[in-house]
């Protein structure tokens, strides 16, 4: 049997979007090329700069992918203990919710987890 792992997960707009603005605001701004030293001298400083905005662009990424996982980390966190299910896929530990086992009403883990079956872990 072959099965699909997936995390299905919904994003806080006003949570997401105050940290969206707040980056915005520290992005380096787009520069013209320095042209006022000597050819060499405005080489390298315009390399350092382009090499900043490639940092800073790497930043933001890392810091939309932590905001990701905080807003998950929060969601999960939030449920009961008991509906928290942890299951070892082909040798991979996976923790999940019982509710998302639960999105497809008529999967074999929807049944295996209905609340007329299910039972707490020990």
């Amino acid at each position: 049997n072959e099965m699909e792992v997936f995390r299905v997960s919904s994003v806080s707009g006003a949570h997401h979007s105050t940290h969206q603005q707040q980056r915005q605001f520290r992005r380096l701004p787009k520069r013209k090329q320095v042209k006022r030293f000597t050819k060499e001298i405005n080489r390298v400083i315009n390399e350092k700069w382009a090499e900043l905005r490639e940092l800073e662009a790497e930043l933001c990424s890392l810091e939309e992918n932590f905001d990701d996982e905080e807003l998950f980390i929060n969601s999960f966190a939030s449920g009961e203990g008991k509906d928290i299910v942890t299951l070892n896929v082909s040798g991979t530990i996976m923790i999940t919710k019982r509710s998302t086992l639960q999105v497809t009403e008529d999967s074999v883990l929807a049944c295996q987890f209905d609340d007329t079956k299910w039972t707490e872990q020990g």
